[in-house]
């Protein structure tokens, strides 16, 4: 959880220079689709390893994983619960903080192209 914790307020603080009207609401929806993006990359990888199927969902399946999600991220990241997030990683050194901002880089990197990877190697 404290991976997550650390994401959200990069998140925030990153949506809060740039929105400073919505960073909270932002932050939770970039969230969202880190987190479902991370699950799906576990079924792809749990698909390729164990060589079992599992079922495809359509749209409205889909949107609604998301949604319980979303409701997860929501009740879970209040401004109080922010407030200690921040006073718990708010004092964080430059080079520390560079650290942790490029593995946060190097995993959404990874998340997202992972799946465009393996569709490659499988259509070719």
């Amino acid at each position: 959880m404290k991976y997550m914790d650390y994401l959200f307020l990069r998140i925030y603080s990153w949506y809060e220079k740039r929105e400073p009207l919505i960073p909270l609401f932002a932050s939770r929806c970039f969230l969202t689709t880190v987190v479902t993006v991370s699950i799906i990359d576990l079924f792809l990888i749990t698909e390729r390893i164990g060589g079992f199927k599992i079922p495809s969902l359509d749209k409205i399946e889909f949107l609604l994983i998301m949604v319980i999600i979303f409701g997860f991220v929501y009740f879970l990241y209040t401004k109080k619960r922010i407030l200690k997030i921040e006073t718990k990683y708010g004092n964080e050194s430059k080079k520390l903080k560079r650290k942790r901002g490029w593995l946060i880089v190097g995993y959404l990197l990874l998340i997202i192209l992972y799946p465009i990877i393996l569709g490659e190697i499988h259509n070719h």
